[in-house]
């Protein structure tokens, strides 16, 4: 999915330069099971991820992301510097001093 973002075909090596700009990913539906390397999208301000395999999504260096879809996953940890995710489809249970929301599959962790 990136490679044709970025008119690269693989293996040829995914740089810096070639993602920085990316502000939209959709990677819906792709049988994914990490986004190790997201962090790097920085200019990213909408991520859809829905209907993968992800356990754990790590958007704590994703400071201008405004928009996030992740349904239908594994998710038990999401790690942010936002603290004002929908958490609909998790059903929060409680919300501590520190920010984190802990519900019946997902823990959400607010890095500040």
């Amino acid at each position: 999915m990136v490679y044709s973002l970025i008119g690269k075909a693989s293996p040829a090596p995914i740089l810096y330069s070639d993602i920085k700009k990316i502000t939209d990913l959709n990677l819906d539906v792709l049988n994914i099971n990490n986004l190790s390397g997201i962090e790097y999208f920085t200019a990213l301000t909408d991520l859809k991820c829905n209907s993968n395999k992800l356990t754990t999504l790590n958007l704590s260096k994703n400071t201008a992301l405004t928009s996030l879809e992740c349904d239908s996953n594994n998710l038990t940890t999401l790690y942010s510097i936002k603290d004002t995710w929908d958490t609909y489809n998790y059903r929060p249970q409680y919300t501590d001093s520190t920010h984190t929301t802990s519900t019946d599959s997902l823990v959400i962790t607010i890095k500040k």
